[in-house]
C-alpha cells in the first residue's frame, strides 16, 4: 500500500473538486472522510486515495459493530441459561407428577435440538467477534 502524497509535494497545486465518503454505523452514528481532487491528478491516484479512504470506512463500521455483536452474543447466552432453566423445570414436573400439558411435551421432545441450535448460534456469534477483531486489529 502506498502513501499519499505529502502535503508538501501538492503545494501550489490547484483543487479542482472534492469528494466525500459517509459510513452509517450502528445506533444512528456516522463516519464521514473527504478529500480533494487536484489539477492534474491521475484517475488512477484518485481511486487510490478513495480506496485508502473505503479502507477506513470500512474498518471504522466493523469496529463500531463489535459492541453491537457482543450484545447479541450477550443476550443468546442469556437465552441459553432460560432455556436450560425452563426444562429442568419441565424434566423435574414429568418426574414429579408425569403429567405435562401437550406443549410441555412437545418443548422436551425438541429440548436437545433446541440447546444444540443455541449452542452453534452462541459460537457463531464468538466467530464473528473474533473475525471482526482480527479484521480490525483489536
Amino acid at each position: 500500500m502506498t502513501k499519499a502524497a505529502p502535503e508538501s509535494l501538492l503545494q501550489g497545486v490547484a483543487v479542482t473538486g472534492n469528494f466525500s465518503l459517509q459510513c452509517s454505523l450502528p445506533q444512528g452514528k456516522t463516519f464521514t472522510v473527504s478529500g480533494y481532487i487536484y489539477d492534474g491528478e491521475s484517475v488512477e491516484s484518485l481511486s487510490h486515495r478513495v480506496d485508502l479512504l473505503h479502507d477506513a470506512c470500512d474498518r471504522q463500521r466493523t469496529r463500531a459493530e463489535i459492541p453491537e455483536l457482543e450484545l447479541v452474543l450477550e443476550s443468546k447466552l442469556k437465552h441459553l441459561e432460560d432455556a436450560k432453566t425452563h426444562y429442568a423445570a419441565l424434566n423435574q414436573k414429568k418426574e414429579q407428577n408425569g403429567k405435562l400439558t401437550g406443549q410441555e411435551k412437545s418443548a422436551l421432545d425438541v429440548q436437545d435440538i433446541a440447546l444444540t441450535r443455541a449452542l452453534e448460534d452462541i459460537q457463531k456469534g464468538r466467530d464473528k467477534i473474533a473475525e471482526a477483531r482480527a479484521k480490525v486489529g483489536l
